[in-house]
């Protein structure tokens, strides 16, 4: 089965690109017949929300669409918006799409909604503000009437982008991301996970995405602060485990971390349902393994208290070849013991492990060492 899981990275990876054309040797006639089917062009309609309205009229908006960020706002940033409102300074208008008849998910803006939302329903104490600083550590419902009115009596304006029903689903998906990433390149810059996310929608990347999120043995194992789980950094490893798997069982050294993954995503849209849950299958047993072996300091060093990436590279590619190869464990693990003699490998092998080396002959010699360091001295299998 293992050889149909990873087989994204067999033999060469090839630059998929169109083949170039000249501008004289273009047919004109396909290019009129192109645009005249507007099968490229939007239908937009343009409204102004009420802040007041705002929690009542999101209420049934789908504010969390796969492809968008978690809210990553800090309260400073969100304070200085409520005081442009009280100021009426424009702001940026919002991005709608309609995903059926009066239903729509936010394409941009999701920030400036939530946070409006959010000061209304007294979530948060304004801070930091420079013109009204008067109204510092106050609440929506500490503010004195005038105000709260000042605020209920601004708009937010929104364009909305309507279905277009010559379109096929798949063509209407296609400009959704199109339209994702024209309209993401100001403010806070994207992640390249949160890139993929939007970009490549899937039940792969749905089921990368709700195991990152819910799984309780990842989520116990890896620490990473919450930082990494709003920007989707979490996701990216359980995508990283799969292309790295794939990579090394295929052996190829050729791909750098973000093309290799880059890659992976895109690929892993024409997964089928059985192989995705195949997927989820592998790595479950995989963590199981990782967990019965080291527990919470599977991914930390010298008992630290945050996960390291390159030990999760190392120990779940190396625990994984256990999978494949069906390695038994003898009895039960002493895991404290465990994690000291994994702490005396690390520091034997200070050179090998040291962080500076990225490449993927690197990530491959550290797995095989880590293997043969879990079959002489925890696992004890004479089979291999």
């Amino acid at each position: 089965m293992t050889d149909t899981l990873f087989n994204v990275f067999y033999g060469k990876i090839k630059k998929e690109t169109a083949d170039a054309k000249l501008i004289d040797t273009v047919d004109t006639q396909e290019i009129k017949k192109k645009l005249s089917s507007g099968e490229y062009n939007l239908v937009i309609d343009q409204a102004r929300y009420p802040l007041a309205a705002l929690p009542v009229i999101f209420k049934a908006y789908n504010l969390n669409p796969d492809y968008q960020r978690n809210k990553v706002w800090d309260p400073q940033r969100k304070s200085r918006l409520i005081e442009s409102l009280i100021m009426n300074i424009p702001i940026p208008p919002i991005f709608l799409y309609e995903i059926s008849p009066s239903k729509y998910e936010v394409m941009d803006g999701l920030q400036r909604i939530s946070t409006i939302i959010d000061f209304l329903n007294n979530k948060f104490k304004l801070k930091g503000l420079e013109v009204w600083e008067e109204l510092n550590g106050c609440s929506y419902n500490e503010l004195i009437p005038e105000v709260q009115d000042a605020i209920g009596s601004r708009y937010l304006s929104g364009s909305v982008i309507l279905s277009d029903s010559k379109n096929t689903k798949e063509k209407q998906d296609e400009l959704k991301r199109l339209i994702f990433e024209r309209l993401n390149t100001g403010g806070i810059t994207l992640t390249k996970q949160e890139i993929r996310n939007a970009v490549n929608t899937s039940i792969m990347n749905t089921m990368i995405n709700d195991f990152a999120d819910n799984n309780d043995t990842f989520n116990n194992l890896w620490h990473s602060g919450g930082d990494s789980k709003n920007r989707m950094g979490n996701r990216e490893m359980i995508l990283r485990f799969f292309a790295y798997k794939d990579l090394s069982y295929n052996n190829n050294t050729a791909v750098g971390t973000s093309q290799a993954l880059d890659y992976y995503s895109a690929k892993s849209v024409y997964f089928d349902e059985s192989k995705v849950k195949n997927l989820k299958l592998y790595i479950e047993n995989t963590l199981d393994l990782v967990k019965k072996l080291f527990g919470e300091q599977a991914f930390n060093k010298n008992n630290g208290t945050k996960s390291e990436k390159m030990l999760f590279d190392t120990v779940m590619l190396a625990c994984s070849m256990c999978i494949d190869k069906e390695v038994g464990l003898n009895g039960d693990m002493d895991i404290e013991n465990n994690v000291q003699l994994k702490n005396d490998f690390l520091e034997s092998n200070r050179e090998l492990f040291n962080g500076k080396y990225t490449s993927f002959s690197k990530v491959l010699e550290r797995q095989k060492a880590f293997y043969n360091f879990l079959n002489s001295e925890i696992i004890n299998d004479t089979s291999n």
